[in-house]
């Protein structure tokens, strides 16, 4: 799992968000295996990233966890500020 969460992490370096196809997903979740979509959120969360899309058979798109920043009222990713947006 750890191996996924860096590709997801790099991936998501250079742009806003890391598709993971279902061949892949499969190495960890099989498809028959019960909650699967919301042990695929959960492990998302753990890492720092959220689902944006998710269909079984097709693929799950990931982007990195806002973080909210009362201070400023601005949202910045995790790690990096390579997005920030103001409300």
């Amino acid at each position: 799992m750890r191996a996924l969460a860096a590709q997801i992490y790099r991936e998501s370096e250079c742009g806003e968000r890391c598709t993971v196809y279902e061949f892949e997903l499969t190495r960890i979740w099989p498809l028959n295996e019960k909650n699967r979509e919301a042990q695929i959120v959960q492990f998302a969360k753990e890492h720092g990233f959220r689902v944006r899309f998710y269909r079984m058979g097709w693929c799950a798109i990931f982007d990195r966890q806002p973080v909210e920043s009362a201070a400023t009222s601005t949202r910045t990713f995790t790690k990096s500020a390579l997005f920030t947006e103001r409300r």
